[in-house]
């Protein structure tokens, strides 16, 4: 199954590549994160960037000076192509310029970015817009660089129309059509909290912060900590204000939210508290779900929609790719909705993604693309797949298992579970038994010193061998030291069964562990399972997935 699904991976791969080969318009795409307020397109030519084209400015401002410079360096990052950047006499912009201007006419913190076959023009309400609309070029250049990098088969293409990119004896070159594009911020204020930051400790990762946050529209960082000159002279480089307190902020976020729940949110969100920690300082923590605030921060209300921003999010990976960025690829993961129908015993399993992205599946070896749900009723050996393009393929794996305790009832007290909240027990006898901490199966939580599991099986039946399938995390939760089993034929009078020692579970490299244990042939038609958790650091926590009986 891990050969041929690794087949798919490669045959859906170069089908995505040959795709964007040859008939995918390979566009410099002005809808991005966030959307804009307005982008109205014209039939005029499309302004190329390439090596005659420079950066001009008013001259005696230093501040605009320091937008070139950065606007240069990206350019030079995304594609390899240096343009030179100086100041100019002139209050227009000229042939083959990328002009920047200030205009206190617009509105506070807005930005327009408006093309020409002649020159581009960037100008925003004051210096911090004029360095998100360099930070807007940045994303729109570094979502093509991938293209820029390959040399050898772009080449050839000539027949695309609109925007489109091509490398050719080391002269990158970029087709912007023309248009105006124009962003407003919905609040002036965009603040990143935070908290729990020893500066001594990780100065580098607050300087790499710093490009996160602009990159992504925020102009406030707040930190209760003291920084030295060189974070502060950066932050204002990058159009960023470092306060200690945030008093002016209403609506703040917590990062710890899943980003499908931060569009959940229905009010503007003034601001986000991270709490950093020393030991997990990755940029995995908070990218993309900055992408997710940035969208709710700058777009119209009536313009956000998870399922359009998910599709976007690809050409912001690039960006994150491009200047070495962690960041969770959780929401590219397929997502899932288990029905269980003990009645007919069977089990209907959905298979989606928020981008709407396709599915590959693997059923027991026959390969398919996934179209409708899949009814599932004898056991199964099931693979599923997504690609994209800058993206590493996803797969998930997965078992249905149908045995003796599949589809029959289950009791638990719901003192057991974390913050008593209980969760859907039908997961423990669903048929679905995961290989991943990750996969399409829910793990259910228990949170006790003994956990005490009743299993009502339909009907009496002969059973020898208990496994059970759970996480082993050393830091979230913890192995089992003992099992007990107990059966009955009538749930009143339960008989102790004569059990091995419970012996250490194999596991996988994803932390998924087989508990296996074997007895002597008995009948039984309900069955208890007592569980003692391994404390562990003070925690008694395990997961379960399945429960299986033979």
């Amino acid at each position: 199954m891990k050969r041929t699904i690794v087949i798919i991976s490669k045959i859906l791969l170069i089908g995505i590549f040959c795709h964007n080969l040859y008939s995918i318009n390979l566009s410099i795409d002005y809808k991005i994160i966030p959307q804009s307020k307005d982008i109205v397109y014209s039939k005029n030519k499309s302004y190329i960037l390439d090596y005659t084209s420079y950066i001009s400015f008013s001259e005696n401002n230093p501040e605009l000076e320091n937008c070139a410079v950065l606007l240069q360096e990206y350019i030079d990052q995304s594609c390899g192509l240096y343009i030179e950047a100086y100041p100019s006499d002139v209050t227009f912009p000229e042939e083959r310029s990328i002009y920047l201007s200030i205009d206190n006419q617009l509105a506070n913190g807005s930005f327009k970015f408006s093309i020409a076959p002649e020159h581009i023009l960037i100008v925003g309400s004051d210096y911090n817009s004029i360095v998100s609309g360099v930070q807007y070029f940045r994303k729109l250049i570094s979502s093509q660089s991938n293209l820029y990098q390959n040399d050898t088969q772009l080449i050839s293409i000539n027949s695309i129309n609109n925007a489109s990119i091509k490398k050719s004896s080391n002269s990158p070159k970029a087709d912007f059509p023309s248009a105006e594009v124009h962003y407003i911020p919905n609040i002036e204020n965009r603040a990143f909290i935070l908290q729990n930051f020893a500066p001594e400790v990780d100065e580098a990762y607050v300087l790499k912060l710093l490009d996160v946050l602009s990159l992504h529209g925020f102009n406030v960082l707040c930190c209760s900590s003291t920084l030295s000159n060189k974070v502060y002279n950066q932050a204002a480089l990058l159009g960023i204000k470092i306060l200690n307190s945030p008093n002016y902020i209403s609506n703040v976020v917590d990062l710890k939210l899943p980003i499908s729940d931060l569009f959940n949110i229905s009010d503007i969100v003034d601001g986000v508290i991270f709490n950093y920690d020393a030991n997990n300082s990755n940029l995995s923590q908070i990218l993309p779900k900055l992408a997710a605030i940035e969208e709710i921060q700058w777009s119209t209300k009536a313009d956000i929609n998870f399922v359009d921003f998910c599709k976007r999010l690809e050409k912001i990976i690039s960006v994150y790719n491009l200047n070495k960025y962690s960041y969770s690829d959780d929401v590219f993961n397929i997502q899932n909705e288990v029905a269980i129908d003990s009645t007919n015993k069977n089990t209907t399993i959905s298979l989606f993604t928020y981008d709407e992205n396709p599915i590959i599946l693997s059923i027991n070896d026959e390969i398919m693309h996934y179209n409708e749900p899949i009814i599932l009723s004898k056991s199964s050996d099931i693979s599923a797949i997504t690609a994209r393009k800058g993206i590493k393929a996803k797969e998930i794996n997965f078992d249905f298992d149908i045995n003796k305790a599949t589809y029959s009832c289950v009791k638990c007290d719901s003192t057991i579970f974390s913050n008593n909240i209980k969760p859907n027990l039908q997961n423990l006898i669903d048929g679905l038994k995961s290989s991943s901490k990750k996969s399409l199966n829910q793990w259910v939580e228990f949170n006790a010193d003994t956990i005490e599991i009743n299993i009502d099986l339909p009907e009496t039946k002969k059973i020898s061998k208990l496994s059970l399938n759970s996480i082993i995390d050393h830091y979230n939760s913890t192995s089992i030291k003992k099992i007990r089993i107990l059966a009955s034929s009538n749930g009143n009078n339960y008989s102790e069964i004569d059990l091995q020692k419970v012996r250490s579970p194999k596991v996988n490299e994803d932390g998924i562990a087989l508990y296996t244990v074997k007895f002597k042939s008995q009948e039984a038609r309900f069955v208890k399972l007592i569980i003692y958790p391994q404390q562990s650091n003070g925690c008694n926590k395990i997961l379960i997935d399945e429960i299986i009986l033979n």
